[in-house]
């Protein structure tokens, strides 16, 4: 398949694969399109949102409904966040800036429960613990660390890093099956 698009910063398929969300532009302002791409005969976009051109790109997206209603406008970062990810529970939501910067939300009530400085000022991954879904893996590329942060008890619970800065972190992802922790590296 092959998609028109201008200037796309970010996509995620829908948790059932039949709609593609994607970041682009749309005239010159940053916009989020819902794409059906269930029909493998003409893909169609369903919906769409432009946002107002202070919000620069859509560089990350997390599906938890199908629809793309704006339900709050929360403004935490002062930098472009990279990434965003859901608790398995739905209890909290955790967003992460272009310096590293994490605010983790209570999802419920849609309030800061808890903020992470990065002192390196270095970009970072996380995910969640699939089974207890108040575990958050913490990662920081170069040196590679992680920090496993109990979020109710806002404590680190374990550490890790790398001596040699030769290598670097590119993703962390728990097994939602066995709750092993996958880490990608790479040499510098």
């Amino acid at each position: 398949m092959a998609f028109n698009i201008k200037c796309p910063r970010s996509l995620a398929y829908s948790p059932s694969g039949e709609f593609l969300a994607i970041g682009c532009k749309s005239v010159g302002f940053p916009a989020l399109e819902l794409w059906d791409v269930s029909c493998t005969d003409d893909f169609s976009v369903v919906s769409g949102k432009i946002f107002h051109k202070k919000y620069g790109d859509v560089l990350c997206i997390e599906w938890t409904v199908s629809e793309l209603n704006t339900l709050k406008k929360i403004r935490k970062h002062h930098l472009p966040i990279t990434i965003i990810r859901f608790s398995p529970n739905m209890r909290y939501l955790a967003a992460g800036d272009a310096e590293g910067n994490i605010v983790v939300y209570n999802w419920s009530m849609c309030t800061p429960y808890l903020f992470v400085k990065s002192r390196r000022k270095l970009s970072v991954v996380f995910d969640w613990h699939p089974w207890t879904g108040v575990d958050l893996a913490i990662s920081e590329d170069v040196p590679a660390s992680i920090v496993l942060l109990h979020v109710p008890s806002k404590r680190i619970v374990a550490y890790y890093q790398q001596n040699n800065k030769k290598f670097s972190i590119n993703s962390i992802s728990f097994s939602k099956v066995t709750g092993e922790l996958l880490v990608s590296t790479s040499v510098r």
